[in-house]
């Protein structure tokens, strides 16, 4: 496509050349030649929460507020260190300040003297920082009064952390206050929205398939957690730099690494992965690498099942100093993974899929003048899928498949933050390209075997489509923020976004607020639109359609009370509500909504709702964290559904009620134990009844019934996780090994119906039986890994 590579080469070099051009050097010391400068020498004369910020974008997990640092605070002395973390005691310690370990792994800015009096003295305009003034470490502790709140998830050894299968960082953040997975994905919902609505960002740049083993549940993400320093989650209405996705963002943002080699390798019964990292060019440029491999077979030959997965990844990163206040990075992430069914376990046919992911993304980061910071960036990528089977079987259905979709994807985006150091208000502005070209080539060729459930989709009969789609999208975005002397902060925002297919065009107003009464206690609420386009990857043409729909819009709005209690505990009480007035059309089966062949599931149907709305009630509890014992329990009283036909029905996952305990125990010779407990009000189904009917000669058969839609539900789901896990310290590293045990009490939770059988009584009534499967049961994991 020569047309699409001259214009992003040409996007590529115009931001960078004019990010470079209007990015002169930081006031005073920052003007000094790269060459022989030390790495500290950057920070003198930047805000301190400026200096902070870059150390967190350097994998430092620090966490202030604005509070404690105050903006008038300025870093007169260079640090001596050259490692990120060390510089950290050498910035703070100036001004009374010092870094306290807090929870989950954070370092909390805390004050250890009044403020020394020339950090209270006004000073020169400088750079503020290059985000919000703070980051908290989850809702229940984020007492700082900034407009939005946001999990986060530190990344401690694997082998102290919560239990997650596999490892995965997404099924970690999954046990996260807003999120869930379910037993066998790792792929995300946020407050009851579905998993496409979710945003996952990784340095800056939107994942647009985040998941490995689609075809398998998306069990797993496509980023190596060993790459990983930060992940966030924001389940509140999002800010405007956020767009074109209804539900939350995930933000994940990869380590730096010291100016040491670094190395890391770890393998267990579902990966194996390493990673190294190091600094280069006299400690202007640091790199890192990292790659994971992986397979599920010998887990799945254990509970009895057939299939093989097999997944790996690659991520690479390095960063450079082109010269103090500016850094130019690379980005590379490679993704791929094969799932195959053995001849024989589909009805005697095969089945063969396999997904690719590429990402190639560069940005530069630097100040503008002396009060604003830019941050220029720009991608290409390439995803393919597919997908084949030969006289496979699944249900009453034999058929052929071959599905090739590939699609190339390009952009670039800007952003700007300007607002001087000693004022109350700061402003954000930016804009956004994007270009993604779909090729589809489908062919589905379905016999029927016996009759299928009265208003499903008929199964039988041959689908072909071969399309070709050009998406393209232009976003722009402005907000402003005000803090007040009444302890409240206050942002608006407003976002325009242009979707090419559609040709529409859309604002979107987002207000948010936050109101801290007293040093324990913060008042959040929040209010915005939001639209969500149909990606050209996105198109359902397996069930019929053809074109790229228009967008769907949301309302949302957040209230939200958090109260730290003496001693250390907190907890928050939420209340939130999403309102879809345009839901776009879907297809999903009735029955089961994890298969291996989506568009020929039992009971498939169309959806076509003319609204939808998702509201909940969500109270979390953490307990004081003492020695040994940290632990915390969350609950919600929540609802989602769609009204179709006039009548709402909930959808697919909708949990009534959900109950998550958490807690981590220290126990003797360095043993440390995590455990997590869910609980949640059975999915949705439909029930399905049978009638007997008579033809001419009046010989009775048993026709079937389906129930109103979603009017049943399935047994309510529980189980239990646990890790155990230890750690070594070793000459020259340090060894870990943990061991993973999901649902531990072998609890068979039902998914779904995968068949039914019909038959008459002894009496002459109807009888329906249900073939109903469950997410797999017990299912134990092992790792070590050797890091130094």
């Amino acid at each position: 496509m020569p047309r699409r590579a001259r214009r992003l080469l040409f996007t590529v070099v115009a931001l960078l050349a004019v990010a470079g051009a209007a990015t002169p050097a930081i006031a005073t010391a920052a003007t000094a030649e790269a060459n022989g400068t030390s790495p500290g020498e950057r920070f003198v004369g930047m805000p301190l929460a400026a200096a902070l910020q870059v150390l967190q974008r350097q994998g430092v997990a620090v966490v202030f507020s604005t509070a404690v640092v105050l903006p008038t605070m300025v870093v007169r002395d260079a640090p001596r260190a050259t490692a990120p973390a060390a510089m950290l005691d050498e910035l703070l310690r100036p001004h009374g300040l010092a870094a306290s370990h807090g929870p989950r792994g954070r370092l909390i800015v805390v004050r250890t003297a009044p403020p020394p009096a020339q950090a209270r003295q006004p000073m020169p305009a400088a750079p503020q920082p290059l985000a919000a003034e703070i980051e908290v470490t989850a809702p229940a502790e984020s007492l700082h009064g900034e407009p939005v709140a946001a999990a986060v998830l530190a990344l401690p050894p694997p082998e102290r952390d919560l239990p997650h299968a596999g490892s995965d960082v997404f099924r970690a953040v999954g046990l996260l206050p807003g999120a869930a997975t379910s037993e066998s994905s790792a792929q995300l919902s946020v407050r009851g929205g579905r998993r496409d609505d979710v945003m996952v960002v990784l340095d800056g740049l939107e994942l647009l398939a985040p998941y490995h083993l689609q075809e398998f549940d998306a069990a797993l993400g496509i980023v190596p957690a060993v790459s990983l320093e930060h992940v966030e989650l924001i389940a509140d209405p999002l800010p405007v730099e956020y767009g074109d996705r209804l539900g939350g963002v995930v933000d994940m943002r990869t380590r730096t690494p010291g100016t040491s080699l670094h190395g890391s390798f770890g393998v267990g019964s579902l990966f194996a992965d390493t990673s190294a990292g190091s600094a280069f060019a006299g400690d202007r440029g640091r790199w890192l690498a990292a790659a994971r491999s992986g397979n599920y077979r010998l887990a799945l030959e254990a509970g009895g099942r057939h299939e093989d997965p097999r997944y790996w990844d690659v991520f690479a990163k390095t960063d450079y100093a082109l010269r103090p206040g500016q850094d130019l990075q690379l980005r590379v992430l490679l993704a791929s993974d094969d799932f195959e069914v053995r001849p024989g376990s589909v009805g005697g046919g095969s089945y063969h899929s396999r997904w690719s992911n590429s990402y190639l993304w560069a940005s530069h980061v630097g100040a503008l003048g002396t009060q604003g910071l830019a941050e220029s960036m720009a991608w290409v990528g390439l995803l393919e899928r597919k997908r084949f089977a030969d006289q496979a079987q699944q249900g009453a259905l034999r058929f052929d498949l071959d599905d090739r979709r590939t699609s190339v994807f390009a952009g670039a985006k800007s952003t700007w933050r300007w607002g001087p150091s000693t004022a109350r208000w700061s402003l954000d502005g930016g804009a956004e390209w994007r270009q993604i070209d779909s090729s589809i080539r489908y062919r589905a060729d379905r016999v029927e075997l016996a009759p299928e459930l009265p208003g499903t989709a008929p199964a039988g009969g041959s689908t072909r489509v071969k399309d070709d789609f050009e998406f393209e999208q232009v976003s722009a975005f402005a907000s402003g923020r005000l803090r007040t002397g009444r302890n409240v902060t206050l942002e608006g925002g407003l976002r325009w976004d242009h979707t090419g297919p559609t040709d529409e065009q859309h604002v979107s107003p987002r207000l948010h607020l936050a109101w801290s009464p007293d040093a324990a206690t913060v008042v959040h609420a929040g209010w915005g639109w939001y639209y969500q386009s149909q990606r050209p990857y996105e198109v359902q043409v397996e069930d019929g359609q053809t074109a790229v729909l228009p967008s769907q819009r949301a309302t949302q709005s957040l209230l939200s009370y958090e109260r730290r209690l003496a001693g250390g505990a907190s907890w928050r009480l939420g209340a939130y509500e999403r309102r879809e007035d345009t839901p776009r059309e879907r297809f999903e089966s009735l029955f089961d909504t994890a298969v291996l062949y989506p568009e020929l599931a039992p009971g498939r149907v169309r959806l076509d709702p003319d609204l939808a709305r998702a509201r909940g009630l969500e109270l979390l509890y953490r307990a004081a964290p003492r020695q040994r014992l940290d632990w915390s329990a969350a609950y919600t009283l929540a609802t989602v559904e769609d009204r179709i036909d006039g009548r709402w029905v909930p959808r697919a996952t909708d949990e009534t009620h959900a109950l998550e305990l958490q807690a981590r125990l220290q126990l003797p010779h360095d043993f440390t134990l995590g455990a997590v407990w869910l609980y949640h009000t059975g999915w949705p189904t439909t029930g399905v009844g049978a009638r007997v009917v008579r033809d001419g000669l009046g010989i009775a058969r048993v026709e079937p019934v389906l129930g109103p839609i979603r009017d049943e539900r399935l047994p309510d789901y529980h189980r239990l996780d646990l890790r155990l896990g230890r750690s070594w310290p070793l000459r020259g590293g340090r060894l870990g090994a943990f061991l993973d045990l999901q649902n531990v009490y072998a609890r068979h939770n039902v998914r779904g119906y995968d068949g039914f059988r019909f038959a008459l009584g002894s009496g002459g009534e109807p009888e329906v039986f249900a073939d109903s499967v469950s997410w797999g049961g017990f299912l134990p994991s092992f790792g070590v890994r050797w890091s130094r």
